[in-house]
């Protein structure tokens, strides 16, 4: 027998349930906030690095490893954790993650060698790659459309806290004592310890029950959590009608078919794109501008990684005003050619270097907000975590590839070289963005992950 949860209108809401639903909300957003805060701040290792190379003898090649252990991690963990996310919950994986942060920290306190910091910058990547996946996805999933844009923003605007706060950490720290490095790789384990806390009080995502055909255990847990004001349809308008409806297909078969496979690539080759220059530049930032003339670079590194922040936080302001795509073509083009300058103008005055770095990183972190917005816009419920761990990997064995590579470009070919190859991928992400990009803003989270259409009504949780 078939049981239907009701399509009758809710009551309007209450003050009440207003306050219960921002409550519960504002959990979900405190846990999510504190993952992409441990998540920056845990790959800020420039600092930590420059001083651990010292004190482990360690050559070219282990700074590459090391510097790059935390993106091959999640080049694994995000697609694998991506995929039990969709199969098992948000909640569950949550949890998981915040306990296995708190474990990656606090074991960097006692590495002695390069290949247990190695084994542990791994470990903490296969957790960076479920972070990825889990908490922005319930975000998304409980966030009102009109703001959708600004919240899921604001997660990576807290990633770039996380990076310039582990930056200036370590600068200020590295070499006060032997063995001080291990501290700013460790310092994230009181945020982990915060975020498991509260994660065992979240809710589980009733779009995500909507999705898996469980609707009446989703309503349930709306009355109780939430309050009776409001109904399913608030939450998960993009899922079957009944519990007995076999829910859609999905997984590889849902994101590489017809219907989502253009979205899957440009997700894919954007995030890639935008992150793989910042990650390789950023780790080794105190050589790159030393080599360019900046003197102490690791001081000139810690002032592009504030503006970075700056940027990033113009870059919430704007996703939900100016639109998803002009900010991604613009921010594309504007990044590539700061680098083009730096590499194809040889002898060019410091002041230029200077200028051209600091627009860099200025309007790649405001772009930088988007690969926490596109890919959980783009697709349903059921893949949404999966989509997420795919372009996540992608990015981050691009990324990985950048950061080992680096290092060896900066040798044999000289900085100027390698910045024009940095401009090269800025300007390819621009290219496929051009063609590829589509806008979500004031979208019904089911209307923009609906391939082909998009309905623009409001209808996910609009009025909360």
């Amino acid at each position: 027998m078939t049981t239907t949860v009701s399509a009758a209108p809710p009551s309007a809401p209450t003050a009440a349930h207003r306050r219960q639903y921002r409550r519960v909300f504002l959990l979900v957003f405190t846990v999510a906030m504190c993952g992409k805060l441990i998540d920056g701040y845990v790959q800020a290792v420039g600092p930590g690095l420059a001083m651990a190379t010292r004190q482990l003898d360690m050559t070219a090649l282990w700074q590459g490893l090391v510097g790059a252990g935390a993106l091959i991690g999640c080049f694994v963990g995000s697609p694998l954790f991506g995929w039990l996310t969709d199969r098992y919950g948000r909640k569950p994986l949550v949890v998981f993650t915040m306990a296995a942060y708190l474990v990656g920290c606090l074991a960097q306190l006692w590495v002695t060698s390069p290949g247990q910091l190695l084994a542990v910058r791994l470990f903490i990547g296969l957790v960076i790659g479920a972070e990825y996946v889990v908490t922005s996805p319930m975000v998304a999933e409980f966030a009102p459309a009109a703001r959708r844009g600004t919240l899921l923003a604001s997660l990576q605007f807290g990633w770039y806290v996380g990076f310039i706060v582990a930056y200036v950490i370590g600068y200020l720290v590295a070499e006060a004592a032997p063995g001080a490095w291990r501290w700013p790789f460790a310092g994230a384990a009181v945020l982990a310890a915060l975020g498991l806390v509260l994660a065992l009080r979240l809710p589980e995502s009733p779009a995500w029950l909507a999705g898996k055909g469980r609707r009446t255990e989703a309503a349930d847990l709306i009355a109780r959590r939430i309050g009776p004001a409001y109904d399913l349809a608030a939450f998960a308008p993009e899922s079957a009608p009944t519990d007995a409806a076999a829910p859609r297909r999905s997984g590889w078969r849902l994101l590489l078919g017809r219907e989502y496979r253009s979205r899957t690539v440009f997700v894919c080759v954007f995030w890639a794109c935008s992150v793989l220059p910042y990650f390789a530049i950023g780790t080794f930032a105190p050589r790159v501008l030393s080599s360019l003339g900046l003197g102490n670079g690791l001081a000139a590194s810690v002032a592009t990684s504030v503006l970075a922040v700056v940027g990033s936080a113009v870059g919430v302001l704007l996703v939900d005003r100016t639109g998803r795509r002009p900010l991604v073509l613009f921010t594309f083009w504007v990044s590539g050619a700061a680098l083009a300058v730096i590499g194809l103008w040889s002898g060019a005055p410091l002041a230029v270097v200077v200028i051209c770095f600091l627009v860099f990183s200025f309007f790649n972190a405001a772009q930088g907000v988007l690969p926490g917005v596109y890919p959980k816009e783009l697709f349903p419920a059921e893949v949404r975590a999966s989509a997420s761990g795919i372009g996540s990997a992608v990015s981050r064995a691009a990324a990985a590839a950048g950061t080992f590579l680096l290092p060896m470009a900066m040798d044999r070919i000289g900085v100027p070289a390698t910045m024009v190859l940095a401009a090269a991928i800025l300007v390819l992400g621009a290219v496929v963005s051009h063609v590829m990009a589509p806008e979500t803003r004031g979208k019904s989270l089911a209307g923009a992950s609906t391939a082909g259409r998009g309905a623009t009504a409001p209808a996910s949780a609009s009025d909360l």
